[in-house]
């Protein structure tokens, strides 16, 4: 058997090997193939797994298109739909109190009106695509109008505390309308590729048509976005246009609408805006510091400067107390020293008429401390005033004086020498419009007669102070406060530029020492005044009024000592 195998092994051998060699070498291409296929089918397997989250969502929203589109395609749902928003906005109507709010509710209203008499049409005339299509654009208008309303009319405002800007609520409206509308597109079997690759070119070329307004609309996105202001806030823009204050009025698509202090509107593109400066006066805080240099010459002291600006802006009304006013020394001039003052008011929009009444106010204030405004060294101002000119000046001055003096009842028992004498002695003062001259309650040792202008008394604590009298030329006040020391029992306040003499108890000593009979004389005459100012001066007992004058003339010999 052996030999036989070994005898045929060499005939059967070359007859065997053709036929055997494709089989192997197919059988180690496959093996080949396998191994080197094996790692792109691991790839494939990773991809698939990446892509089926994916996938996920593109079947949801597939799921989601059938459902608008099931909704939209059939009038008999769509009719439900809107006739339940029908009802809702008809009870919205009823609870909504605001009137601005109410009148949102139109638009929202006609649309579903009229969706209802598209739809109602399409199913009495079946087979009209294009009646179907305009109602179903009608009934996704309608919902995105209602949605808008409830979602930024009513439930933002009341979670973010302030009301959504037009611009975001316009963009979201646009947003949901064009993908509502594609799919009520490929519900209708037309070919959306088709549809957004030429949407895609004419997007282009309307972009490059309209390049400045896409950029001013993106600006406005991002100053919506960024919140640098809000509308009602006072701003200040500084950039290549200078600089710019005003109240913002709107922000719109494509530009910022700002209202100047001049009642000038202002509209200004969105992207101007957003690469200017911007300074907001009206946050954090309403609250505006204000600054304003004033020159004082170098022979005052700067402490009393200072009281001085100190005393002027307090009494301003809208001027804050809180934070208190300050003043620093900025500078040493040529001819002056500079002095800041700074104090805050209460709204960005009144601070030129307050720092018009604080400068009228430094004014009075420095005259009456006798603090000149300095003027530049090289004026150099050239005056012939002569000594007998000037003798004459005193002398009518002298004269005007001590003729208004005679004119106080109290007074008449002055000599002429006497009245010349507290002529001689006394200052005048200016008091601007508003300012208190004395207040109630307050120690004083003075009196005043008002030479020109008019004040008004008042009586009461605080803000509920009462006008009793309006005093003009010739009248005075403080004439106890002189006489005896006693309190101010009165406010008085400028009406307007206000002009008086200013008698001190200082002027009065000396003739109260040299005239003992004086005394009396003023005590009788103050006596007679404050009675008759209670009643009819016939009717007063003289006892009472004997009583009165000797209760008067202790006070003034306790106030004089003597």
């Amino acid at each position: 058997m052996t030999a036989s195998l070994a005898a045929t092994l060499p005939a059967s051998l070359p007859a065997s090997l053709p036929a055997s060699a494709p089989a192997t070498a197919a059988a180690t291409a496959a093996a080949t193939a396998a191994a080197s296929a094996a790692p792109a089918t691991a790839g494939m397997a990773r991809v698939a797994e990446t892509a089926a989250p994916i996938r996920d969502i593109a079947q949801g929203l597939s799921s989601t298109a059938d459902t608008l589109q099931r909704l939209f395609s059939s009038s008999a749902i769509g009719l439900f739909v809107a006739l339940g928003m029908l009802v809702v906005l008809v009870a919205s109507r009823a609870l909504v109190k605001d009137g601005a709010r109410v009148r949102k509710l139109n638009t929202p209203t006609v649309l579903v009106l009229i969706y209802v008499g598209l739809a109602a049409s399409d199913l009495l005339f079946e087979g009209t695509p294009w009646l179907a299509f305009l109602a179903q654009m009608f009934l996704a208008l309608s919902l995105i109008a209602t949605g808008s309303f409830y979602f930024f009319d009513m439930l933002l405002p009341r979670w973010r505390g302030r009301a959504v800007p037009a611009i975001v609520r316009d963009l979201v409206q646009a947003v949901v309308f064009i993908i509502i509308m594609i799919v009520l597109l490929a519900g209708t079997g037309i070919d959306i590729s088709g549809v957004l690759v030429g949407s895609t070119i004419v997007t282009a070329v309307i972009g490059l048509a309209l390049q400045d307004t896409l950029t001013n609309v993106i600006a406005g996105l991002s100053i919506q976005v960024e919140k640098p202001f809000e509308e009602g806030d006072w701003v200040t823009l500084k950039g290549s246009l200078g600089e710019l204050s005003g109240q913002v009025r709107a922000v719109s698509w494509r530009t910022t609408k700002i209202l100047t202090s001049h009642d000038d509107l202002v509209i200004m593109p969105n992207k101007t805006v957003a690469n200017e400066s911007i300074i907001n006066h009206s946050r954090p805080q309403k609250r505006h510091r204000r600054k304003l240099l004033v020159s004082a010459p170098y022979a005052v002291a700067p402490a009393r400067v200072s009281q001085a600006l100190l005393e002027a802006v307090a009494g301003v009304e809208g001027v804050l107390r809180a934070p208190p006013p300050d003043v620093l020394l900025r500078k040493f001039g040529d001819s002056s020293i500079d002095y800041e003052l700074r104090f805050f008011i209460d709204d960005f929009r009144d601070r030129w008429g307050l720092d018009d009444a604080v400068m009228r106010r430094i004014w009075y204030v420095f005259g009456r401390a006798g603090i000149e405004f300095p003027f530049p060294v090289r004026d150099v101002q050239l005056h012939e005033i002569t000594a007998a000119g000037q003798e004459a000046a005193a002398q009518r001055d002298l004269a005007d004086r001590a003729r208004l003096f005679r004119s106080i009842d109290f007074l008449a028992p002055l000599t002429d020498a006497e009245v010349n004498r507290l002529a001689e002695l006394t200052e005048s003062r200016r008091f601007a419009a508003g300012e208190a001259i004395i207040r109630q309650g307050d120690a004083g040792e003075s009196m005043y007669l008002i030479r020109s202008g008019e004040v008004e008394v008042r009586v009461g604590a605080g803000g509920a102070q009462t006008t009793v009298a309006r005093l003009g030329e010739r009248s005075f006040f403080g004439e106890m406060s002189l006489m005896t020391g006693a309190p101010r029992a009165a406010t008085v306040v400028a009406v307007d530029d206000v002009v008086v003499y200013f008698i001190e108890k200082s002027d009065f000593q000396d003739l109260m020492t040299n005239n003992p009979r004086l005394a009396e004389q003023v005590a009788d005459s103050l006596a007679m005044r404050q009675m008759g100012l209670k009643q009819s001066t016939a009717a007063i007992p003289p006892a009472e009024m004997k009583e009165k004058s000797r209760d008067v003339l202790d006070k003034i010999r306790r106030f004089f000592r003597f």
